[in-house]
């Protein structure tokens, strides 16, 4: 089959095992940008989702599985309830809905860390999109293969064909 022939195929394999760490790095510094510029959760979430499917294509659902080992019920419902948290938090403080707060922290030997609650949001819905896509991916990647019978091994003749 022809999923078989790509799993063994080592510069498939090769591509897609050094790929993964610049994708994962990748999609990090843009979830952790994007509360400043343009990116953010969504933009992650679809980067991770594409290094699950570039893992299962070339090592199988197992090891795709193994980049989020996270079941996707888990993603999705943690996701939702960090997303519903920093939304619904500071109307039920008495704040505006959906404010954002931010700030600085000192940390030795890191110097100044800038922190927003923008970013909590984002990590919910990276989350919510990795467990969304995981479950596509992984849904339609373990569907067997049916190959269709052939003539030969007893098939019915299709009806618009002539039969000989």
């Amino acid at each position: 089959m022809v999923r078989a022939q790509i799993e063994q195929n080592p510069i498939v394999r090769v591509v897609v095992h050094t790929s993964l760490y610049g994708l994962k790095l990748l999609a990090v510094w843009i979830l952790l940008r994007g509360h400043h510029e343009p990116g953010g959760g969504f933009i992650a979430g679809l980067l991770i989702a594409a290094a699950i499917a570039m893992q299962g294509v070339a090592f199988g659902t197992d090891a795709a599985q193994a980049i989020f080992p996270l079941p996707p019920q888990y993603l999705l419902g943690g996701g939702l309830l960090i997303s519903f948290a920093t939304v619904l938090g500071p109307a039920l403080a008495g704040h505006a809905f959906m404010e954002h707060s931010a700030g600085v922290i000192v940390l030795p030997l890191l110097g100044e860390l800038h922190w927003s609650t923008a970013v909590l949001f984002d990590i919910g819905v990276f989350l919510v999109v990795v467990g969304t896509m995981k479950t596509v991916l992984l849904s339609i990647a373990s569907d067997p293969v049916r190959s269709r019978p052939s003539a030969a091994e007893g098939a019915a003749p299709s009806p618009d064909r002539e039969v000989s």
